[in-house]
């Protein structure tokens, strides 16, 4: 955090934690894909939580940020 005068100024670059996530659970994905048994529920599983945060990223990101995607 940076404290500028009465303000207090969150500096996380979530953006840059997202997309750092989102690229590990993608190659993860790639490589669960067509397993049989556990491999594929965690596969299913982690399919839909990637396509639920990306919405969300989506509909919660300026158009600049959308340009990158």
């Amino acid at each position: 955090m940076c404290y500028c005068e009465d303000e207090v100024i969150d500096m996380t670059d979530y953006r840059k934690m997202y997309l750092v996530l989102c690229d590990a659970v993608s190659k993860t994905l790639d490589d669960l894909e067509g397993q049989p048994g556990v491999g594929h529920e965690c596969f299913l599983r982690l399919k839909e939580a990637m396509n639920e945060t990306e919405d969300i990223y989506i509909e919660t990101s300026d158009d600049e940020e959308k340009a990158c995607l």
